[in-house]
């Protein structure tokens, strides 16, 4: 019987090594690099660069992604409701975490084993 006992303990202490292993991975890895707010909020989008010529003229744009930063208040309403039906029709019933859809992932991802659904919303 103090081998079972000892068993357990040895399987446990493994256990709790490995949970903090994985903590500390996770920690280092995902948590320490979540962007400060102050860093959301004054965050760039990469834009164009423009080629003028001497006349002011555009010749050309270079740019991996051409992003134009457009202000929330430009955007037609009707787009912003679409947008919101279309991802997430419970935006404005929680804080920013949609417990009813992660329920929903993870019942059918664990239970019916179906992948094409997703938990995120709109934040």
């Amino acid at each position: 019987m103090a081998k079972v006992g000892n068993m357990f303990s040895k399987t446990l202490l493994a256990l709790g090594v490995i949970f903090l292993v994985l903590f500390g991975l996770l920690w280092k890895g995902y948590l320490l690099n979540v962007p400060t707010e102050e860093k959301i909020a004054n965050y760039k989008l990469p834009q164009a660069s423009e080629i003028l010529s001497s006349d002011s003229v555009l010749l050309g744009k270079i740019y991996f992604e051409n992003c134009k930063c457009i202000p929330i208040d430009a955007l037609p309403e009707n787009l912003i409701n679409c947008l919101l039906a279309t991802e997430d029709i419970r935006f404005f019933e929680h804080n920013g975490v949609d417990f009813i859809g992660l329920l929903r992932v993870g019942f059918k991802t664990l239970l019916l084993r179906e992948q094409s659904v997703g938990g995120s919303t709109i934040t």
